[in-house]
């Protein structure tokens, strides 16, 4: 999550949530909750990120399909 401080100024938040290795095939609907964020002006950054050369993992990738932004 990025928060936009002032007009044209973004800061980066600690990253709300991780995943390691492979999801075993199974889709999940991970939560993440957003609260603090109430109000203000922010960006949802979706990163895919390998291990490095060394890691010995290659994957296609990841895909992302039905986020929902839900308010309370």
């Amino acid at each position: 999550v990025q928060e936009e401080t002032e007009p044209g100024v973004w800061t980066t938040s600690p990253i709300l949530k991780t995943y390691i290795g492979t999801s075993g095939g199974v889709w999940t609907r991970p939560l993440v909750d957003l609260t603090a964020y109430a109000g203000k002006k922010v960006r949802i950054l979706f990163q895919n990120k390998d291990g490095g050369v060394n890691s010995g993992y290659v994957s296609t990738g990841w895909y992302i399909d039905d986020v929902t932004i839900e308010v309370f």
